[in-house]
């Protein structure tokens, strides 16, 4: 189906049982776990860049319960007004993306789509950083969040993100990686 799942409003679940900042979060129904053969979207859009320089970071907190392998949230980005898109799981032109346990990034196994995935019931601060050099200042930027999932219904409740915040920087924080 193609039911809008996602929802804006206080989170009654087993995992997610409250926003990261009250009382409102972005989630996949806020009272029912997402149904089965779903494919549902939100996108968010930026205009265009009156820049060259630095980083533009959009940052959100998130939890995710889903079917690892076979469901997914899957985060894309468009340049050209939604009539392409690219993943932005291990993309060249995405600066920095962090924040997010690895053990929940996954590939889907039905679609091939590149993924969150699996269980994570900690609020993540997850970032996605975009460097200015390669859009042109008529480049608007669109962000398309999707949850997939699959016929078998094993009583997820989905995905969570709050807090959800854009910013353009010179000074950009790093991903370390501890020896």
């Amino acid at each position: 189906t193609n039911t809008n799942v996602w929802q804006v409003g206080p989170p009654q679940k087993t995992i997610f049982d409250k926003a990261s900042t009250l009382p409102n979060a972005l989630i996949t129904d806020t009272i029912n776990n997402y149904p089965i053969n779903v494919n549902s979207s939100f996108t968010t859009g930026f205009g265009p860049s009156h820049s060259n320089w630095g980083v533009l970071a959009l940052q959100w907190n998130q939890k995710l319960d889903m079917d690892k392998d076979f469901d997914g949230g899957v985060i894309e980005f468009s340049l050209d007004s939604g009539n392409t898109w690219q993943n932005v799981f291990n993309n060249p032109y995405v600066y920095s993306f962090y924040g997010f346990n690895p053990t929940n990034q996954d590939t889907i196994v039905s679609t091939g789509d590149f993924s969150f995935s699996g269980t994570d019931n900690n609020w993540m601060s997850v970032w996605l950083c975009f460097d200015y050099s390669w859009l042109s200042t008529s480049d608007s930027l669109a962000i398309r969040f999707t949850i997939k999932s699959d016929s078998i219904d094993n009583g997820k409740e989905g995905w969570v993100i709050d807090n959800m915040l854009l910013n353009q920087t010179i000074i950009h924080t790093v991903n370390e990686t501890k020896q």
